[in-house]
């Protein structure tokens, strides 16, 4: 988990190449328990309240660029282009559009099926951060398990 938050932050800016599934996920846990430590030490220090304290405000803008960079590596290890990162966004947009087309005609159903598209884009970008490596190289680069340290 280390190593794999060392490199992500190494690698702050950078969006090209390919992370591993372990890259990926080590920080990927790093991140949640860097965040729930900050939710911790801001209630202690400050009361817990539904707003965020200051701690984990810098946690989280600490953060966001390296979650971002490593999830477009990692859709590269996969194959897919790092626009796919936006593939969550236009679910929710479609599902907002089809409820909005529908709702007042079809009432619950549209409600139901607007939900549907709006989960099934985070669901598919969760297949595919999940899916292994994929072997040799690809256009993003050579396989990160291939490339000697």
């Amino acid at each position: 988990m280390i190593k794999a938050t060392k490199t992500c932050f190494r690698k702050y800016f950078v969006l090209r190449g390919r992370a591993t599934r372990a890259e990926y996920w080590w920080f990927y846990l790093a991140t949640i328990l860097a965040s729930l430590s900050a939710l911790i030490t801001d209630g202690l220090i400050w009361g817990f309240s539904e707003d965020p304290g200051p701690i984990e405000i810098v946690i989280s803008l600490a953060i966001i660029i390296p979650s971002i960079t490593v999830m477009v590596r990692r859709l590269h290890d996969t194959g897919k282009s790092g626009y796919y990162v936006l593939f969550p966004l236009v679910g929710i947009i479609a599902g907002i559009a089809f409820g909005a087309l529908l709702g007042p005609s079809m009432g619950q159903p549209a409600s139901y099926g607007a939900g549907f598209i709006i989960v099934s884009g985070f669901i598919l970008q969760l297949w595919w951060l999940v899916k292994p490596s994929q072997p040799n190289s690809n256009k993003f680069g050579p396989n990160p398990h291939e490339v000697s340290p």
